[in-house]
């Protein structure tokens, strides 16, 4: 596809796109080809990054950061993905969950905070990184600290202030150095783990209707919520971890509610999933409902044209070839 098409196509790697129209997008997050070859974009190391963390004393405070963080990510003054951890999240990779409490109760909401403070974090815990010469970077950052630390309690944390794993792991990934940190999460609560990504609009009234229709469900089901917030440029993933004990089969039923409940009621508030585990593909596609089916209907034409015998993952994201009858339900 794109400038691949070329038999001779020394741009391939370089420039996505071609003569017509752009179908690269068809083989993202699909079943509708095998890969077989790839290219890597490497950047040179920016002259100057600087990692940081602001942290807020209260869940309230989730409004009014996500209407001063859109602002500063569209116009790409906050040049990373913008995390936003809820206390729960940043416990979760540091320590299992035996480490803060020894009852299988929910978490309670004074307890959090008690937990908080025991990290040095917030409530809402937000990290950056700018990148560039060191004076603009040095500038920029004046700017977003202004914006950031106008919520009351509001801290800064830079890097090398504290012996923090937490920030520093976070400060790796954020200058493109991998690690398994964050894996910690699913020593949570027995090692069971559902993620979801409902997706809606990037503004503090869905971020506090989002994070609260979520705890309501996760905690219906006698779970905690684990969570962060993703800022995208317009749109907010709010991030949502089903942490259970996956030898408990009570636990594992509880789960599997919990987890459809999450996606329909989502639905419901007009939230898509970003993606799915293999158990939720065929529900989640369910929700993209709109003009009588319209994209699924598409998506088969496609399956049909180019893998009619299902050789290909079928059933990914809830799509099978026409001759797989009664799979849609």
């Amino acid at each position: 596809t794109g400038m691949g098409a070329m038999s001779d196509s020394n741009a391939w790697q370089l420039f996505k796109y071609g003569y017509g129209p752009y179908l690269d997008g068809m083989f993202t997050q699909g079943n509708f080809g095998i890969v077989t070859k790839m290219g890597f974009w490497l950047m040179p190391a920016p002259p100057m990054s600087k990692p940081f963390l602001f942290t807020f004393e209260k869940e309230e405070d989730l409004h009014p950061l996500m209407e001063i963080l859109r602002p500063l990510k569209i116009s790409m003054a906050w040049q990373n993905g913008a995390i936003a951890e809820h206390i729960s999240y940043s416990a979760a990779v540091l320590n299992p969950r035996s480490h803060y409490t020894d009852s299988k109760e929910l978490i309670s909401q004074s307890r959090w905070q008690e937990i908080a403070k025991e990290l040095d974090l917030g409530m809402w815990n937000v990290y950056g990184c700018l990148y560039g010469l060191p004076e603009n970077v040095e500038m920029t950052f004046q700017m977003i600290q202004g914006a950031m630390t106008s919520i009351p309690g509001a801290r800064v944390v830079l890097e090398g202030a504290r012996d923090d794993p937490g920030f520093t792991y976070r400060a790796n990934l954020m200058r493109g150095i991998p690690n398994m940190t964050e894996f910690n999460l699913v020593n949570w609560d027995g090692g069971g783990h559902l993620n979801f990504s409902p997706i809606g609009p990037f503004n503090g009234a869905t971020a506090t209707k989002m994070f609260e229709l979520m705890r309501e469900i996760c905690n219906q089901y006698g779970f905690d919520l684990i969570t962060e917030m993703v800022a995208t440029f317009r749109g907010l993933i709010g991030l949502t971890m089903v942490m259970f004990d996956a030898a408990d089969e009570d636990a594992r039923k509880r789960a599997d509610a919990c987890s459809r409940d999450i996606i329909l009621r989502s639905a419901e508030q007009g939230w898509g999933e970003l993606k799915a585990n293999l158990e939720y593909m065929q529900t989640v596609a369910g929700i993209y409902n709109g003009q009588d089916n319209g994209l699924w209907k598409v998506n088969q034409i496609l399956k049909d044209a180019l893998d009619p015998n299902g050789i290909l993952s079928p059933g990914k994201s809830g799509i099978w070839p026409s001759n797989w009858s009664g799979l849609r339900d």
